[in-house]
């Protein structure tokens, strides 16, 4: 019930009350004129009253309506399942670990890189190594104690012709008694070996001069010239090709190439002796040959070919 319902409420009260009150005294007095006029005003007043508490009660029954009572839905049975029983639960025993044992790592050889070979490239008439005895033999020696023969005068390299009779006048084959070799090796295989040689007149019947190329532990090429006992040729050994020549006390170039296995023999720019052999392919020294003569060399290069 709102508070408007009860206000209205109150009202009908007070009005059915002060209606009954006038009532009783229209009822109860004898009536004059306006006594009269009070009970008509009483009555009105009931009325009005009563049709008001009907409007009311009216209001509160339409406001309000009357509801059934709740109905009670029955409670529903439960149905209790019975928990399955439970079974018990054997442990599984965990099995048994194998200790592991760890295989050692194959110990890794470390790979060496083989370098590849280092091609040297020159260019052809390049110089690769002059002689210089200005202050002595400079590093130049023979394998034997016949470097003795050797000295030097001025710039030049000189030989008294003491060292006789060599190896190579038996075998052709050039020895350590024959040569002095100077203190380099080419760096390439293919080149030429060039001196300016004299031959003094003190010399005999045989003698040998020249210059070598790729020597390495008695095998090399040697081109000169040899006189053993007869007349003197121009040769190179392992080439069965010999031209004659006779040298004279004048200053000579002898020039000796070796570009693969093919071999040349030059003297004054004259090519004498030419021919191919597979004796001696490798770099190896350079050096000169004499033997039983006295020489000068004024000078000795090396030339890439």
């Amino acid at each position: 019930m709102s508070v408007t319902d009860i206000i209205g409420l109150i009202s009908s009260l007070i009005t059915i009350v002060a209606g009954a009150i006038t009532a009783h005294k229209y009822f109860t007095t004898k009536p004059g004129k306006q006594e009269i006029l009070g009970r008509i005003a009483g009555t009105l007043i009931v009325l009005f009253g009563t049709f008001l508490g009907a409007l009311v009660v009216s209001h509160l029954t339409n406001s309000h309506p009357t509801y059934p009572p709740p109905q009670i839905s029955p409670t529903p049975t439960v149905m209790t399942t019975p928990s399955p029983t439970s079974m018990p639960v054997v442990a599984t025993p965990s099995p048994t670990s194998i200790p592991v044992v760890a295989t050692p790592s194959p110990t890794s050889i470390p790979v060496v890189a083989t370098p590849s070979p280092t091609v040297i490239h020159i260019a052809s008439n390049t110089i690769l190594y002059s002689a210089n005895w200005s202050n002595g033999l400079n590093g130049w020696t023979a394998p034997t104690t016949r470097t003795m023969e050797w000295h030097t005068s001025g710039t030049m390299l000189i030989s008294d012709g003491t060292a006789c009779c060599g190896m190579y006048y038996s075998t052709g084959v050039l020895t350590d008694d024959d040569i002095i070799l100077a203190p380099y090796s080419p760096p390439v295989a293919n080149y030429a070996v060039e001196a300016k040689i004299q031959l003094l007149p003190q010399h005999g019947n045989s003698f040998a001069l020249g210059v070598v190329a790729r020597y390495d532990s008695s095998t090399g090429v040697f081109g000169g010239v040899v006189q053993n006992a007869g007349p003197s040729d121009a040769l190179i050994t392992d080439i069965t090709e010999q031209q004659p020549y006779t040298p004279d006390a004048s200053w000579h170039t002898y020039r000796l190439e070796v570009k693969d296995n093919k071999f040349t023999l030059k003297i004054d720019n004259v090519t004498l002796v030419q021919g191919i052999s597979n004796s001696a392919l490798n770099t190896g020294h350079v050096g000169l040959l004499g033997l039983s003569g006295q020489l000068d060399v004024s000078s000795f290069d090396v030339i890439a070919l």
